[in-house]
């Protein structure tokens, strides 16, 4: 008796959530008793292990892709907060300031370390 393509879609994603819970060892494992069960259906798990690894590769090339993008953002934001600071301790020496009180921060120039904004 053979399943329908639902219930074969069903064990790969069975398969795939239990790969998630193991080490490398115990995945290399139940990989290998999967692959064991193959019989009667065997053409069609195969498609289905195929289709998993499929997804695998596409789901780490679109996470890579979004970490890179990210990385850049945060990258970029770092890079303007720190041209504010400097613009910002400019403004104090040119000024005299050596801090002001906001409703919400404390700015100064600090000397620990070296002359830098203190936010």
């Amino acid at each position: 008796m053979t399943r329908t393509l639902f219930e074969l879609s069903a064990e790969i994603l069975a398969l795939d959530t239990a790969l998630d819970d193991l080490d490398d060892s115990s995945q290399l494992e139940t990989i290998t008793a999967y692959l064991e069960t193959l019989t009667i259906e065997r053409d069609e798990k195969l498609d289905g292990y195929a289709a998993l690894i499929s997804e695998l590769e596409a789901r780490a090339t679109a996470r890579m892709t979004e970490a890179k993008r990210l990385t850049a953002l945060a990258r970029t934001d770092e890079n303007k907060a720190q041209r504010l600071k400097e613009r910002l301790k400019l403004f104090f020496e040119t000024h005299g300031l050596e801090w002001v009180n906001t409703t919400r921060y404390r700015l100064s120039i600090t000397k620990n370390g070296g002359n830098t904004l203190s936010v």
